[in-house]
């Protein structure tokens, strides 16, 4: 993976020159520079797709060791809930942690510093850093936000699927945000610090205690499936990090740099333009950009390429007024794919609960996904971009955590995402 994500970072998208440079003939290169667009963009369509193939090699060894240890506690705890088998396998520290975890310890780095009035502002991020920067411990804290930022901060808000979302390196303000709010539980006397040998004491006591029930010639199985599933469940936790992270970030950045290209060439109006067309139409832009530039003649595709995106606006504007249906398609009696079930949450009851919808069910009920077991009654705002979780405003809950055989279970708070209107709505949801 590193070795994909370095190589796509060298690839370069430079403007075409106005002639070829003297070199091209005295050199005897043999080849136009406008060769290099051509194949540093099929260089990195095709590393992505690579990086995508190691992506679902990692999933596979993760899902396929899981779901062997999730069959056999199923069979042997029927009543088993699925969070508990995922408490014994899954892991508490590594890489899926690092970037929350240095956001904790730049945070009581400022308070340390006694800089920490100037990151608990509403101030842009630019304006923090100046501030910080004129502070006299202000050198110190920006050297050590400065070295982490590579590789921890190509993280992105959400995952990095789509062109406009932006990585923490891209937009400061998203890691100085939620330094502030941990500045302020530090000033408040809590302990950010993640509860690691307690989540290590809870995990091998919920073993422990499941351990023991089981018959003496099950133990031994029970005991290799979940040595194979912790061995191999950090590639299910981490991949993230180095696929929707770091790999997009550095693919949407080329993408961004060969977009201006077009845009320096006059083929598109807007660097938002490119994204209206497809990979396969992009490499018939390209070719198109660089034929009619090495003859020395307009593209012939400028003129076709603005209607077909205006046009293509135009759906995309009406299709953004529009929730989509939850899924389409004639659905499975049962669903069996352990990605489905596993990455997307998509399950036989998950579905059932669409097609409850779709037949004109529980009209006033809001479906989500939830993120932590028990009950929550408040305020939900509902969002339909990661733009807007700046939107999502503080308020109190009340927890009312399901029963459990060794007492209540810890909470975190989550934001629940629902596909519904915008407006606030009082509701009480249960969290499976």
């Amino acid at each position: 993976m590193t070795t994909v994500i370095d190589r796509m970072k060298s690839l370069q998208f430079a403007n075409l020159p106005e002639i070829e440079p003297i070199e091209i003939v005295t050199e005897g290169q043999g080849r136009s520079v406008s060769w290099d667009l051509v194949e540093n963009y099929h260089r990195l369509v095709n590393d992505f797709f690579l990086v995508w193939q190691y992506h679902f090699e990692m999933l596979g060894l993760g899902y396929g060791a899981y779901l062997v240890f999730f069959d056999l506690c199923k069979k042997a705890f029927p009543e088993i809930q699925d969070q508990t088998i995922a408490r014994m396998v899954a892991g508490v520290e590594g890489m899926a942690f690092r970037p929350d975890d240095e956001l904790r310890r730049l945070a009581k780095l400022a308070v340390e510093l006694n800089i920490d009035a100037s990151i608990t502002t509403n101030d842009p991020a630019d304006t923090i850093l100046a501030n910080i920067a004129g502070h006299a411990n202000g050198a110190r804290w920006l050297a050590a936000l400065n070295e982490v930022r590579e590789p921890w901060f190509n993280y992105f808000a959400e995952y990095g699927f789509l062109h406009d979302q932006e990585t923490w390196n891209e937009n400061l303000s998203i890691p100085l945000q939620a330094i502030s709010r941990y500045v302020e539980l530090l000033r408040n006397g809590e302990v950010i610090d993640r509860p690691v040998e307690q989540l290590h004491e809870d995990r091998d006591e919920i073993v422990a205690e499941y351990r023991a029930l089981l018959a003496p010639d099950e133990v031994q199985a029970f005991d290799e499936a979940l040595a194979l599933s912790r061995n191999v469940f950090p590639y299910i936790e981490e991949h993230n990090i180095y696929v929707e992270h770091w790999s997009h970030a550095v693919f949407w950045r080329k993408v961004r740099e060969l977009a201006d290209v077009f845009v320096a060439a006059g083929f598109f109006r807007q660097a938002d333009d490119f994204y209206f067309l497809n990979r396969f139409e992009i490499d018939q832009a390209l070719f198109d950009m660089v034929e009619s530039w090495a003859i020395g003649v307009p593209a012939r595709g400028v003129q076709h390429w603005a209607r077909e995106i205006d046009a293509r606006r135009k759906i995309m504007t009406a299709l953004r007024t529009e929730t989509a249906a939850p899924a389409y398609g004639t659905p499975p009696h049962e669903v069996t794919d352990p990605f489905a079930i596993m990455n997307y949450g998509v399950t036989t009851e998950r579905v059932q609960q669409w097609l409850a919808q779709a037949r004109g069910g529980n009209t006033a009920a809001l479906q989500g996904i939830a993120a932590s077991p028990g009950v929550v009654e408040g305020i939900v705002r509902v969002i339909r971009h990661e733009n807007e979780i700046s939107d999502l405003q503080p308020g109190k809950f009340w927890w009312r955590p399901l029963p459990h055989p060794r007492g209540p279970l810890r909470f975190r708070s989550w934001p629940v995402w629902l596909p519904t209107s915008g407006a606030d709505e009082s509701c009480s949801h249960r969290m499976p």
